[in-house]
């Protein structure tokens, strides 16, 4: 929440150039950062618990030792990658010399990054999720909201302050986490270390592509907006992205909370009746995400008109993408519903399909269409993949999950979405 706020706060104090500027390089520096830095995350978290559980005390300080320095040396791998050749990746990728700046202020957090996600994977592993939460979370998400509330409005540079303000937060992210993990560190990563790579890189690799397909799709879309159209566009397509990220979010939510209950479900009755009972249900969260979508999107497009200066301008970007967040939710929860089922592999084969369809659609489009094409390829590849996951969630469950109650429903909240995406095409 906070940090939605101070996207806002961010698009309140920038013209559309500058927050392309300062987004666009974010983007893709996360893409190739979080890409390499996340593949063993979930293998220190999970593999520590597992190891205390045991009281392997070797392995525990091998996978440590192991981790720290993959950690440490991608870190300033990266680093030194962004800051020598931040012109070349900025005329190449992003096909524009003026985003170079903003690399090489980029570039200089990226070590405290890497430190603070192994660290963080660490306190997970240990079971301290409290410090985690204050740690990695809220003392870090505060200093960043201080830092851009003090210098933004009177600083000249807003791109600067904009961009160190994330590179203040990994600095006090990677001294929190410091703090918490030091006793943690200092007991278990000497003595004698025993490693088991194969294990530790055969369970990461599948998590790790599932969340590298994710970030791609997420994060790839602003990439090619800013490289094909200039930092303008750039700029109104992430505020729009932003603004309209709160019903992807409830979605997420919904979806969560009902994969436990379906786990919990599967568990004590059954394939065939969890799937009855979601289908009995999938009508109410379609309704739920239809009167949320509604309201974001009059509202969203109340808040770029407010915000003028030009992102007025994707005002029907952001419907269109409300549109597909929609459509998407549709379906989303057959996908938790399978993983639920422990069928891991289907989820893979709609994740990678996803991603494939929904960013190759935003390539060709984007050239008869534009900014509008780019959005469009969102909802266009969420109806597609709702078929998929109706044809896999039938073949697992024997159910056809989509009652026609359901249905009646999502084609009248589809067709308002629509009118509301001729409102903001009017009022463009």
């Amino acid at each position: 929440m906070i940090n939605a706020l101070l996207g806002l706060y961010l698009i309140y104090h920038m013209e559309p150039g500058e927050f392309g500027i300062y987004s666009i390089p974010s983007d893709l520096i996360n893409l190739i950062s979080l890409g390499i830095l996340s593949l063993l995350t979930n293998s220190t978290q999970r593999f520590l618990a597992e190891y205390r559980g045991k009281g392997e005390r070797e392995k525990i300080s091998g996978l440590l030792l192991f981790s720290l320095m993959y950690f440490l040396i991608f870190g300033f791998v990266l680093f030194g990658v962004f800051i020598t050749f931040a012109e070349n990746i900025s005329s190449f990728f992003l096909k524009d010399p003026n985003y170079a700046y903003a690399i090489r202020l980029y570039s200089l957090g990226v070590p405290f990054l890497a430190l603070s996600l192994y660290l963080a994977s660490v306190l997970y592993g240990f079971g301290k999720f409290r410090e985690v939460s204050i740690s990695d979370i809220l003392i870090p998400t505060i200093s960043r909201a201080i830092f851009l509330l003090l210098f933004l409005p009177i600083y000249p540079s807003k791109v600067f302050v904009a961009v160190n303000s994330i590179n203040i937060k990994y600095l006090v992210n990677f001294l929190g986490n410091l703090f918490a993990t030091f006793g943690i560190l200092k007991e278990n990563i000497a003595g004698k270390r025993i490693y088991e790579f194969k294990a530790w890189f055969r369970y990461s690799f599948p998590i790790w592509l599932k969340y590298w397909l994710s970030l791609f799709q997420n994060s790839i879309k602003p990439v090619i907006v800013g490289a094909s159209l200039g930092a303008s566009s750039g700029g109104i397509f992430k505020a729009s992205s932003l603004i309209s990220s709160g019903v992807f979010i409830l979605e997420v939510a919904i979806s969560n909370v009902l994969f436990i209950e379906m786990s919990r479900d599967f568990g004590r009755f059954g394939t065939l009746n969890t799937a009855h009972r979601l289908r009995g249900i999938t009508y109410k969260v379609v309704l739920i995400m239809g009167v949320f979508s509604i309201l974001s999107s009059i509202l969203g497009i109340f808040a770029l008109k407010i915000l003028g200066r030009g992102y007025e301008g994707g005002n029907i970007v952001l419907a269109v993408m409300i549109l597909g967040y929609f459509l998407n939710s549709l379906s989303g929860i057959w996908q938790a519903a399978l993983q639920s089922f422990g069928r891991s592999d289907m989820v893979f084969l709609i994740s990678v399909s996803y991603a494939i369809l929904d960013i190759l659609l935003a390539i060709v489009l984007i050239k008869p269409l534009g900014i509008l094409g780019v959005a469009l390829s969102f909802p266009i590849s969420a109806v597609f993949i709702t078929f998929l996951r109706l044809y896999l969630f039938k073949k697992v469950s024997g159910v056809n999950p989509l009652s026609l109650k359901t249905l009646i429903i999502t084609l009248i909240f589809s067709a308002l979405l629509v009118l509301v995406i001729y409102l903001a095409q009017s009022l463009a």
